[in-house]
């Protein structure tokens, strides 16, 4: 059955149309359907399109390889998600040059609680290594995923990192997934695959594995991260590529500081120097500045306000803000259905049992 998924991938195969020139044209048609029932005319309106764009449009040359290559996923057990898709990571739909279509081997949650993104230079040493161990092994607490780029050294760290440590991590690449590149990582790639864990690409079957294609891997690393950590890296390399990246979509930057005589902490320290990165030593630091303890007192305290003894209409406020940071005076009655003398007297016994606090502006969050 032909659906947006479909029409997603045939627009990601029209040489010469990049993503960002794709949303804008999805959304000047209103759906990404409606792009190929345009006539001519109509598409030679739309800035950005000429006319060999528009010829290839409205003849669809690209459906025959889109079909063949939806047979190709299905064949190999390959999840294609579209923009559009509920499923698509939520965190890199944010970011206005995501891809249109990604490929997803494993079992994935694209969307988790926490993701941080750890990239680094392919000569890692043996400090860069050990710091990478300690700082997983004690963000192993979290609801943490991993996401890195499957290259040697810093990466690779990573990737072993987490499985060591129960978190699930993320190998995005540059490259179709029929390949893998490095090769020497077909172990490394099979203990993902055992362990909720995996690879994403925005390639399909039919692309070549090209230089220019490692820089546009990094930004769906960044893309798909609360925050980027730069272990060790050179004056020039792809981690200080994904750092800049990840601050353009404003997301948070962290660098592991180095001796000044250190090739590969020449780059960390000069992100810390133009304050294009936070100084990061160690997981603490890192929880700190992410603001995760804080996430995590909040979880107990609702695990405790689960635990009182509430009566059914008690019960029903509660469940609905432990869904939100807090909720409104307005909101919860319109939830609820309760009359406003009802939700008034429920709110105060909870407010009485130090159940819920309640914040400027009529608004309430659990204790």
């Amino acid at each position: 059955m032909v659906n947006e998924a479909f029409y997603y991938l045939a627009l990601s195969m029209i040489p010469g149309l990049g993503a960002i020139q794709s949303k804008k044209l999805v959304a000047y048609c209103g759906g990404v359907e409606a792009v190929f029932s345009q006539n001519k005319r109509a598409l030679l309106k739309i800035p950005g399109i000429g006319k060999h764009l528009a010829e290839q449009l409205i003849h669809h040359q690209v459906f025959g390889e889109a079909e063949r290559e939806i047979r190709y996923c299905e064949e190999r057990s390959i999840q294609l998600l579209a923009y559009s898709d509920t499923d698509f990571p939520r965190r890199l739909k944010q970011c206005v040059d995501s891809p249109l279509v990604l490929f997803v081997e494993g079992e994935l949650d694209l969307n988790p609680p926490l993701a941080i993104a750890i990239v680094g230079t392919r000569r890692s040493t043996n400090n860069g290594k050990q710091f990478i161990y300690k700082l997983l092994e004690e963000l192993s607490r979290f609801k943490l995923q991993i996401i890195s780029g499957m290259a040697l050294g810093i990466d690779a760290h990573a990737h072993r990192a987490s499985l060591l440590n129960g978190l699930p991590t993320v190998g995005v690449v540059a490259h179709p997934l029929h390949m893998l590149y490095p090769s020497s990582h077909r172990k490394l790639r099979h203990a993902m695959l055992e362990k909720h864990s995996g690879l994403v690409s925005e390639y399909p079957s039919s692309c070549k594995l090209l230089p220019g294609n490692f820089p546009m891997r990094n930004r769906i690393v960044a893309g798909m991260s609360d925050a980027t950590i730069v272990v060790e890296s050179g004056e020039k390399g792809g981690a200080l590529i994904t750092a800049d990246l990840a601050n353009s979509y404003n997301r948070d930057v962290f660098a592991v500081p180095g001796r000044w005589i250190d090739t590969y902490s020449n780059g960390c320290n000069h992100l810390i120097k133009t304050h294009q990165a936070q100084l990061v030593e160690s997981a603490s630091d890192l929880i700190h500045y992410m603001g995760w303890e804080t996430q995590e007192e909040k979880k107990s305290s609702i695990q405790r306000v689960l635990a009182f003894d509430l009566d059914p209409e008690e019960q029903v406020l509660v469940d609905l803000i432990k869904d939100e940071d807090s909720m409104a005076v307005d909101m919860l009655r319109l939830k609820s259905g309760f009359s406003a003398g009802k939700l008034a007297s429920t709110l105060l016994q909870l407010e009485l049992n130090g159940v819920i606090q309640v914040l400027p502006g009529d608004r309430y969050t659990l204790n």
